[in-house]
This record gives structure tokens, sequence and C-alpha cells, in this order.
């Protein structure tokens, strides 16, 4: 004789649901941002928003449907799908989206700053972070220094005079030019090389601030954008 297949409890369901709401947004920018280290505080409000949405829409649906199946011969893989069906409608567009329009880092670096990456890069790390309205990028590389001087004078730079991070007081809130900023972990920390030098420019985006060391080898550069 064979057993009965077990069917999946209701509560599993809902757990279930609430995982593809909550992680599936996350899922679709990890992919479109392979290339980049990700902001987790970012992640980490886009999981809590989605758990949001879970309790005030996603569950609501979840729980109707759930109550339409409940009794019905239903083989166990479509009372799961048919449950997490609500989930999966907010989810899989934005796994899909990742997956096949991933968003490599030098077309990040053309479209943020207006001009391709400087030839010749070496070790170039990126990080995308977003909050409502604005979406932010890093990017460290080495480079030549003639190549730090081409993108330096097409983005029409300044150097900034005494900026804050340098400050011998205000210096130890900064790590980076914007305050609150920190340098993702395991990339070089501009503050400790030589010569350090800022540049900002007025023409790209809503900020772009460039760092470079006294040799213009080592680059790093902040952009934002609404």
């Amino acid at each position: 004789m064979t057993p009965a297949p077990l069917k999946p409890s209701g509560l599993l369901l809902l757990l279930l649901s609430g995982a593809i709401t909550a992680f599936g947004q996350i899922g679709g920018y990890l992919a479109a941002f392979r290339e980049f280290d990700v902001d987790p505080k970012f992640t980490r409000f886009i999981v809590f928003s989605n758990l949001l949405l879970f309790g005030t829409v996603v569950l609501p649906i979840t729980m109707l449907v759930l109550r339409i199946i409940r009794g019905k011969p239903l083989r166990p893989w479509l009372r799961t799908l048919l449950a997490c069906a609500p989930s999966l409608v907010f989810a899989l567009p934005h796994l899909g989206s990742g997956l096949v329009n991933p968003m490599p880092a030098m077309e990040a670096f053309a479209e943020r700053m207006n001009r391709p990456l400087p030839g010749g890069v070496t070790e170039l790390r990126s990080w995308y972070s977003h909050s409502p309205g604005e979406s932010k990028y890093m990017f460290s590389f080495l480079t030549t220094p003639a190549a730090t001087d081409e993108l330096l004078q097409s983005a029409a730079c300044e150097v900034v005079e005494n900026p804050a991070m340098l400050d011998p007081e205000l210096g130890v809130h900064f790590e980076l030019p914007i305050g609150g900023y920190s340098v993702p972990n395991g990339w070089p920390k501009p503050k400790t090389w030589d010569g350090l030098k800022m540049y900002q420019s007025d023409q790209i985006k809503d900020y772009c601030f460039i760092l470079t060391d006294a040799s213009k080898t080592r680059v790093f550069v902040m952009v934002g954008d609404t």
C-alpha cells in the first residue's frame, strides 16, 4: 500500500510565502548587481519593507487562497504553488529582471559619470546602495596618472580645499567626503593614502567626489543621483 503524500500545512505555507515576499526582491538586486558589494543597510531596509507588505497585502490574500483550497483534493505541489502564488507574483518580476538584465560595474560607472571607466584599470571594486529617491555608487581602482588626470579634466573636477574628512578634529567623524558613509569592508581606505586629495564635480549627477593619492594611481569615486 502506497502511503498518502504529505500535505504541506497552512502554517508552513504561510512561512514560505513570507520568505518569498521578504527575500525575493533582494535576490533580484543581488542578481542584477552581481559585480557589486551591495550595502547591507539597504538589504535590511528592503527586507523590513517587504515584511510590512507581506503583513498588509500578501498575507490576507494568501489566507484567502488557503481558505478556498482547504479540503480540496489537490496534489501537494499544486497546493504549495497556489498558496505561494501571491508572493510569487511580487517576487518573480524582480528575480527575472535581475537575472536577465544585470548591471555590469563598468556600465554603471559610465552611466553615472557620463564617461567610460579610464583605460588600464585594475583591482576594480564597486558598491551599490539605494534609499528612497537616490541611488548611490562607489568605485575603487588602480590606474595610471595620465588616466586619472584625464578623468578629472573631463569631469571638470576642482580640488576641495580643507575637506572635513582631512580636518584634524572633524576628520575622526568622516571616513569619506559625506558624513555617515563608510568604506566598504575589505576596500582600500583613502584616508591612509599618502598625499590624499579630494576633487568634486558639479557636472555629474547630484554629487560626485573623486579621491586620489599623491601619485594619482589610486582612485576612489563616490557618485549619487536621484
